[in-house]
């Protein structure tokens, strides 16, 4: 039986490699070659008490399932490289199947178990993650017409209101449910930042501001210098956070702002307002780790 490092597992309580599809999980305890279905994963965790729960990732539809489960002490991984599944499916012979994918990322773990990380830091981040989903919908469907050139119907103008109203309220909701967070309450307290942007970042990349250096998390969200080919979604939410910061003359990074901005207009760059913008981001980065840290030693602590 082989963990993840860091991991104590009672010997009695199976790791368990899961897959979903077609309603189902397909589950393939360690201690087994048998591939099981389950009608969904309160029945899996039911049956089987598994310490260990694998997967290559989770349909959002889990994560309410999940976030009640994780009281019972069970630890919830997901892959990191989720292309791989796809090319040890290939190098394997095998063809797509639920069945097979269980193998597969069973197979995966045993030879790489540090390619797969905790699914969360904290139960509280899932419900997050759940509003935060219909919040992107939502904001993208506020985008596509507020993009489009053509004058809109009434309907759709009505929609578009509609549309807006939901995205307040759910903004509202997400930073209410985020301050259960201590990441996301101690930077709205200290930092003066809010909003599913800010919230959106936190509930998934907690553990990447306790874990990582300063330079991977620049590499992590494209602040390292160079021009870039597209930018990462997580990447535009730190922009938009930096940028509301510049714009709401946010006491604690507004300095940073003009001195840089000041700096790349004597450059003579053209865009000297975004570079200073994404310098801010830079900082707001730096904050974010330094107070995720301060949480874990005072956690530790205790």
């Amino acid at each position: 039986m082989i963990a993840q490092k860091g991991l104590w597992q009672n010997p009695q309580q199976p790791t368990v490699f899961i897959d979903f599809g077609a309603g189902k999980v397909y589950a393939l305890p360690d201690n087994s070659d048998e591939v099981l279905t389950f009608a969904d994963l309160k029945e899996l965790i039911q049956k089987l008490r598994p310490a260990v729960v694998v997967a290559d990732n989770y349909p959002r539809s889990t994560l309410l399932q999940i976030t009640e489960m994780a009281t019972n002490k069970i630890t919830f991984l997901k892959y990191k490289q989720l292309r791989k599944v796809a090319e040890a499916r290939r190098l394997n012979g095998l063809k797509k199947s639920n069945k097979n994918d269980a193998l597969i990322i069973r197979q995966l773990y045993y030879h790489s178990p540090e390619d797969f990380t905790c699914l969360f830091h904290l139960p509280e981040e899932l419900p997050v993650r759940l509003e935060l989903g219909i919040w992107r919908k939502t904001a993208a469907v506020v985008k596509l017409y507020k993009s489009d050139s053509t004058t809109p119907s009434k309907e759709v103008k009505d929609m578009l209101t509609t549309a807006k109203r939901v995205l307040k309220r759910l903004s509202i909701k997400i930073h209410i449910m985020a301050l259960s967070l201590p990441l996301y309450r101690l930077a709205s307290e200290e930092l003066g930042l809010k909003g599913p942007t800010l919230a959106y970042i936190i509930s998934y990349d907690y553990q990447g501001f306790i874990k990582l250096g300063r330079d991977k998390l620049y590499r992590k969200y494209q602040l390292t210098h160079g021009k870039k080919k597209y930018r990462t979604f997580k990447s535009q939410l730190l922009y938009m956070i930096a940028n509301n910061a510049v714009l709401n003359k946010n006491p604690r990074y507004i300095a940073t702002y003009v001195r840089l901005n000041k700096k790349y207009r004597d450059q003579g760059r053209r865009n000297a307002r975004n570079m200073a913008v994404w310098g801010v981001a830079q900082k707001i980065v730096e904050d974010l780790r330094r107070i995720a840290r301060k949480i874990e030693q005072m956690q530790l602590a205790q």
